[in-house]
């Protein structure tokens, strides 16, 4: 219940923001596959970056509640660390660890990924 009362307080984008400093984000995700609603996944997190050189560096902490279809739904803990980078003046990668706790499951699932962007 405190994840969803955090999550109902918090807005956000997944973006590391332009302006390094403290920031909040959320997000709501909806599965399914063939064709059907599988679930809802909604995330309110807090935030903060800062410019070191080229790399901005984050950490992201918050929580949400995931709903599968016609559950009543768990509510979850999540952290992410990450990092940007300007390669060049068009070309920027980034890469980040995400860690979520579901209540009452007992192993946490993670995530890393590395993507770049090239601006014409």
């Amino acid at each position: 219940m405190k994840s969803i009362a955090l999550a109902a307080l918090t807005v956000s984008a997944l973006a590391t923001p332009a302006m390094a400093g403290p920031y909040v984000t959320g997000s709501a995700e909806f599965t399914g596959s063939d064709g059907e609603y599988k679930n809802r996944e909604v995330l309110a997190r807090v935030g903060y970056d800062t410019q070191v050189a080229n790399f901005t560096p984050y950490v992201e902490l918050g929580g949400g509640a995931s709903t599968d279809n016609g559950d009543d739904g768990e509510g979850l803990l999540v952290i992410e660390v990450g990092s940007g980078v300007d390669i060049t003046e068009k070309l920027s990668a980034n890469a980040y660890y995400e860690h979520k706790k579901y209540k009452g499951a007992d192993d946490p699932e993670w995530k890393i990924a590395l993507g770049t962007k090239y601006r014409f």
